[in-house]
């Protein structure tokens, strides 16, 4: 079945359904100054625990906004921990590494 857009505009508004806003404008991240390259850029580890990378990615709900923090192994490339919280902080990579901290682990 091939239908219109406005014959699709028609059917919902006979239904009482409306659409969401399209007010999705991504903003261009500003050049902010990074933190020093520590590792300088080599991810490959011989054993497990010798260096941890974090991700914190940003999940839009009705409600607000969340964060989620992962924390892979770079050797194992195993996720080591997770959590998420309404506020991307320190904090939130604080929660995310205390639930797992192996013996020997700096």
């Amino acid at each position: 079945m091939i239908v219109g857009h406005n014959q699709v505009a028609v059917l919902m508004r006979n239904a009482g359904l409306v659409g969401l806003p399209m007010n999705r404008r991504f903003k261009r991240a500003s050049r902010a100054i990074t933190s020093a390259d520590l590792v300088e850029r080599s991810f490959d580890r011989e054993q497990p625990n010798q260096l941890w990378v974090t991700d914190i990615t940003e999940h839009r709900t009705r409600e607000s906004k969340l964060y989620c923090c992962v924390v892979l192994d770079a050797h194992s490339r195993r996720v080591v921990g997770w959590s998420i919280d309404p506020a991307a902080s320190a904090t939130l990579v604080a929660h995310t590494t205390r639930a797992y901290r192996p013996v020997g682990f700096r």
